[in-house]
């Protein structure tokens, strides 16, 4: 198994997050689920600075990204600034 976010592979006894997005499930590596978070939160407390960095982490981290978690990551409503 690998993330589908930045492309890890998992190794043995390493957690891996999953995701249900429509009709797949994508699987995603602690760094990158930690990193999802910390955008999620600035969101909602309206964090510009720590949302666009971590906005900036994460699409350096998506080089080696799935193309169904590119278009879960485009479509997240809870991920948008607000």
């Amino acid at each position: 198994m690998k993330c589908d976010c930045c492309g890890k592979r998992k190794c043995w006894l390493e957690a891996f997050e999953d995701i249900e997005n429509k009709d797949e499930t994508l699987h995603v590596c602690v760094k990158c689920s930690t990193l999802l978070y910390k955008i999620r939160y600035a969101s909602k407390n309206g964090d510009i600075k720590e949302y666009d960095s971590s906005i900036a982490s994460m699409k350096k981290r998506m080089l080696k990204a799935s193309s169904g978690f590119k278009e879960w990551f485009k479509n997240n409503k809870a991920l948008a600034k607000k």
